[in-house]
C-alpha cells in the first residue's frame, strides 16, 4: 500500500532537518587536513627536484638506476594523495558555500512552515539490487494492487542506522515547502529480500540512476523490465 498525505513535522523530523541545515554549510575538510595535503604535494615537488639532481649529477649510474624509480614512485604517490586532499577541500568549500546561499534559506522557511509531505509505504515483498561502489542500492517493494515502489540511490536508507532495512512499513518524508528531503523513517519489521540481484547483472544506466517511482507489475516482472532497459 502507498498513500500520500500532509501533516505537521514531528520532533525527530525537525531535528533531522535542523541537523542537515547546520552541517550542510560547513566544510567537512578541516584545516589540518588541507595543510597535510599541501605538505604531501610539496613532498612530491621535492621528489621531482631530487630526481633532477640525481639524473643531472651522473656521478654513479648505479645511484641513478636505484634512486630514480624510487623517487618517481614516491613522488607520484605523494602528488596523488596531496592534490586530491587539496582539491577535495576546495570542492567541499564550494558545496558548503552553495548550500549557505541557496539551500539554507529554503530549509529555514520549511522549518518555519512546519509541514511535511509523506509517502506512507506498506510492503509485503522486496527484491534488492546490490549496491555498486557507493552509488546506493536498489529495492523493488511490492505495495499491493499489482504495483511496486522502486527506490534506487544513496538517499534511500533510514535516517536511523539502527532501523531494520528493508522494512515492512516506512515513511518517505519531504518538506511541504520547497519539497526538501527529510528522510526515511521505519515503523515496521525487517523485510527479508526474496531475491538479491548482483550489481554485475545490472545495466550501467541503472547503476548510476536514482529512482523513486511506482511501476505496475509484480516485483519479479519489474526487475526483468529494469534489467532489460
Amino acid at each position: 500500500m502507498l498513500s500520500n498525505l500532509s501533516r505537521l513535522m514531528t520532533t525527530s523530523e525537525r531535528l533531522e532537518l535542523e541537523k542537515a541545515n547546520s552541517e550542510g554549510g560547513e566544510n567537512p575538510v578541516k584545516g589540518k587536513e588541507l595543510m597535510f595535503g599541501c605538505l604531501l604535494t610539496a613532498g612530491s615537488i621535492l621528489c621531482a627536484a631530487l630526481l633532477f639532481l640525481v639524473v643531472t649529477a651522473q656521478k654513479s649510474l648505479l645511484v641513478v638506476f636505484v634512486a630514480s624509480p624510487i623517487l618517481v614512485i614516491v613522488g607520484i604517490v605523494l602528488f596523488f594523495l596531496g592534490a586530491n586532499m587539496v582539491l577535495g577541500c576546495f570542492r567541499w568549500r564550494g558545496y558548503a558555500k552553495k548550500f549557505r546561499q541557496k539551500t539554507r534559506p529554503k530549509v529555514t522557511e520549511a522549518l518555519a512552515d512546519g509541514m511535511v509531505s509523506v509517502k506512507q509505504v506498506v510492503a509485503t515483498e522486496v527484491i534488492e539490487i546490490e549496491e555498486f561502489e557507493d552509488e546506493g542500492g536498489g529495492w523493488i517493494f511490492d505495495i499491493g494492487e499489482g504495483q511496486c515502489l522502486v527506490l534506487k540511490g544513496q538517499r534511500f536508507f533510514p535516517n536511523d542506522e539502527r532501523a531494520a532495512w528493508p522494512n515492512t512499513q516506512f515513511e518517505i518524508v519531504r518538506t511541504a515547502k520547497h519539497n526538501l528531503w527529510v528522510g526515511i523513517f521505519c515503523a515496521g519489521t525487517q523485510l527479508e529480500p526474496s531475491q538479491r540481484i548482483p550489481s554485475a547483472k545490472v545495466p550501467e544506466k541503472l547503476i548510476w540512476d536514482e529512482m523513486e517511482t511506482v511501476i505496475s507489475g509484480k516485483p519479479a516482472d519489474v526487475v526483468r523490465a529494469l534489467l532489460a532497459s
